[in-house]
């Protein structure tokens, strides 16, 4: 055979060894059975890995001619297959948390290789490995610990480890390795102690601050899992504060949970503060809770693993001469509407919004509750309510759920009398109600209490029907005392059988205001915070627009 046959012979052999990480020039044991005209029967033999016919048949095929060049066509082929890494192996595909995973590949030729460990919900890089291989010292042998670049275990989930590699004398890259590794387990850390929860306390707005993000690190929360953040002595929150307001998000669920939260140190609920859905989409809920032991509070992840975001938008303290007290108002205040005014809100976009100076809300006002709604976005997106004129926010206040209505109550600190609206994202329209104000003028302050599930329709299999409206006697049924002027409650609804509806709460024995505080649907166990101002009997009345739905009245504390 000519050169140029045998090179073009070998760099077919080169091409195909070479992507399975195979020397053409190795050996291979090969199984014959009973064939016409074999050399061997029934038994295991120790062949070349490129051989001719007569090697294993009683013929005279290829040739004497193209048998005396093999030699010369595996040499060309193992420098057309070189640099090359074979499809690696790794020790298990399925680990407990902090369990090291090895992962073996044989190599055509001397290799520089990396692995990289990526959280695969997120895209984050966890932990990168490097190392030297020899093909005459077995190849590459990568350990990941199971722990990211800080040494932490991560949490459960799954995550991608990718190998490539570079020839080692001449820096050539070889075709890259990737498989998926599922980590499983759940975590509690020891209980912190219990601390009682302070009285008669006064809010302090701040601009919305991060003080947990399980992403960077990986640091999901597996089923029946327990994570305690720190919220008070960190990020301008004084360690004597008592409670705190804030934003608690759930992304990149594996499957549908629900989230709990508590003062750390307490008993474990029976409440929950939001339900999430998994497909990588996110579910934000605002809450208003006491600061447990240690100046941390406990959040649960019910089944499967998630990811976890709190931002803290204000604190509440005993100190005198720190704080405001709150006012509801009587009717809600629309702020901001862009169905009527302005058009929906696109990616990048900022939009100040004016909340002070009428309706019931004074100039003098330093920070809004606010009901934020998005309103049939196309796709994923977020949006931020924070104080005006600031920085574009790092924080999310309600996140997108395609085609659907999604609400969700925050607590804005307020600049020059306005707020700021940012989003991220797919276009939606945005609706702002204001439903209460802190300020020099308002005297209410704020008691936590240990989380207390107040209304459950379910119990007894009553949902709100269309168009129904029912008094719920929340004081009694939550413990709170006769001097209890409002209450801060998660309102869930769950079962619902219309394909959308909306939730409305407030004071029994007043009319029913025009907007809402829960937006849901068919499917949807959906959860927000809301701050009712309580009857003469300490009830409160709830409202369903649509279909039959079962609500959930779970109280954090009181205002009196």
């Amino acid at each position: 055979p000519p050169a140029a046959t045998q090179q073009a012979v070998a760099r077919i052999i080169g091409w195909r060894l070479g992507a399975y990480g195979m020397d053409p020039q190795a050996s291979m044991t090969y199984y014959t059975g009973v064939g016409e005209n074999s050399r061997f029967q029934n038994q295991n033999v120790v062949l070349p890995r490129v051989l001719g016919h007569r090697d294993v048949a009683f013929t005279a095929c290829p040739g004497q001619g193209g048998y005396d060049v093999l030699p010369n066509i595996r040499a060309l082929a193992r420098q057309f297959a070189a640099p090359a890494i074979a499809p690696a192996a790794v020790s298990a595909t399925q680990v407990a948390q902090g369990t090291s995973v090895v992962l073996r590949a044989a190599t055509v030729g001397d290799l520089n290789w990396r692995l990289e460990v990526t959280d695969v919900r997120t895209g984050v890089a966890v932990r990168t490995e490097t190392g030297y291989a020899q093909e005459a010292a077995g190849g590459v042998v990568a350990t990941w610990s199971g722990q990211n670049s800080a040494g932490l275990v991560v949490g459960p989930g799954p995550y991608r480890l990718q190998l490539t590699a570079q020839d080692a004398g001449t820096g050539e890259a070889v075709r890259p390795f990737s498989t998926t590794v599922e980590v499983t387990g759940s975590q509690n850390p020891p209980v912190v102690g219990a601390v009682a929860l302070p009285s008669d306390l006064r809010f302090v707005p701040i601009s919305p601050v991060r003080v947990l993000n399980t992403r960077p690190g990986a640091q999901s929360i597996g089923p029946d899992s327990r994570v305690d953040v720190v919220v008070a002595g960190v990020a301008g929150i004084p360690a004597d504060a008592g409670a705190v307001a804030m934003n608690v998000t759930a992304t990149n669920a594996s499957s549908a949970t629900f989230i709990r939260a508590w003062p750390a140190g307490s008993p474990q609920p029976a409440s929950s503060i939001l339900n999430a859905d998994p497909a990588g989409s996110a579910t934000a809920a605002g809450v208003v809770l006491g600061v447990g032991g240690e100046g941390k509070v406990s959040l649960y992840n019910n089944a499967g693993s998630t990811h976890l975001l709190v931002d803290v938008t204000g604190y509440y303290t005993a100190a005198p001469a720190a704080g405001w007290g709150y006012a509801p108002l009587p009717t809600a205040l629309r702020a901001l509407d862009t169905r009527t005014a302005g058009g929906p809100m696109t990616s990048g976009q900022r939009r100040s919004v004016t909340v002070t100076g009428g309706a019931g809300v004074p100039s003098d006002a330093g920070a809004v509750v606010l009901n934020v709604t998005t309103v049939s976005p196309a796709d994923n997106g977020y949006v931020t309510v924070s104080p005006a004129g600031g920085a574009a926010p790092t924080t999310s206040t309600v996140n997108h759920l395609p085609g659907r209505d999604v609400a969700n109550r925050t607590t804005v600190a307020v600049t020059n009398g306005a707020v700021e609206v940012y989003l991220e994202g797919a276009a939606a329209n945005v609706v702002l109600d204001v439903v209460g104000w802190y300020g020099p003028g308002a005297s209410a302050t704020f008691t936590p209490v240990q989380p207390v599930r107040a209304v459950d329709t379910r119990v007894a299999n009553l949902p709100l029907g269309a168009g129904e409206d029912r008094s719920f006697p929340l004081g009694a049924s939550a413990g709170l005392p006769a001097t209890a002027t409002a209450a801060a409650v998660t309102l869930t609804a769950t079962q619902g059988s219309a394909p959308a509806t909306y939730l409305t709460a407030w004071r029994d024995g007043a009319a029913r205001p025009g907007t809402s505080d829960l937006n849901t649907g068919l499917g949807r166990d959906q959860s927000n915070l809301a701050v009712v101002a309580l009857g003469d009997t300490g009830a409160i009345r709830l409202y369903n627009d649509s279909g039959r739905t079962q609500v959930i009245v779970d109280v954090t504390g009181y205002f009196r």
